[in-house]
């Protein structure tokens, strides 16, 4: 009985000594590249930066002199970017000249948005130093990104409105962070390509940098 009631005692000790863990800060999109919903050579806007936001909780697990490792795990958003571009038909356009072939034959227009979210947990691996903590980032994180693209024609009327497929994935998540006190500044880079998608979207990788807080 003793035992059982030192071990219901430290539950929450342990759960005490975990923190919250909250960020904010902005996002930046990698594009595809060229003919992935714009042609370079026609008129388009890609703005592909955006304010990213996260919360969840944190706790070092291991401590060996200047060296520890820190877990993190919690839900992420990373932003909306938008797309405005015109374009002709592939058949009509040249990838190497970034113009048409020719006479251009019509352009449509495609305007797309999109955002990822998710969940991610990673091991942080650290080293601290008068006070400053250095410390990389890795992991994994289980997300869901939408792509939506209205297509219209020379005059303006809706001629398709597309949709990329709901669906969990996985994508791996790096990163690298300096820390004092509970401040934090981090930088991370995720890896959130969708394959497998019959629309593909605008990106292929996105970056943040984000002010952290942990209390």
């Amino acid at each position: 009985m003793k035992k059982i009631g030192s071990i219901l005692a430290f539950i929450p000790a342990a759960a005490m000594a975990v923190d919250i863990e909250i960020g904010a800060g902005i996002s930046h999109y990698t594009p595809r590249g060229n003919m992935m919903w714009w042609q370079d050579g026609l008129p388009h806007k890609l703005d592909l930066n955006a304010p990213a936001f996260e919360i969840g909780l944190a706790d070092r697990f291991y401590t060996r002199g200047r060296w520890g490792v820190d877990w993190h795990a919690g839900y992420v958003y990373l932003g909306n970017v938008h797309s405005d571009a015109r374009a002709t038909a592939d058949h009509n356009y040249s990838k190497e000249t970034k113009s048409c072939i020719g006479t251009c034959l019509y352009q449509n227009r495609f305007v797309g948005n999109g955002h990822t979210q998710g969940i991610k947990l990673t091991l942080e691996p650290n080293y601290t130093w008068n006070g400053w903590k250095l410390g990389v980032e890795g992991g994994a994180m289980a997300y869901i990104h939408t792509w939506n693209v209205n297509v219209y024609n020379s005059q303006g009327d809706l001629l398709v409105n597309t949709n990329s497929e709901r669906k969990v994935r996985f994508a791996p998540v790096v990163g690298a962070s300096i820390s004092r006190g509970p401040f934090s500044v981090a930088y991370t880079h995720y890896f959130n390509k969708p394959y497998s998608d019959p629309m593909y979207s605008l990106w292929r990788a996105t970056d943040t940098v984000t002010l952290r807080y942990r209390f």
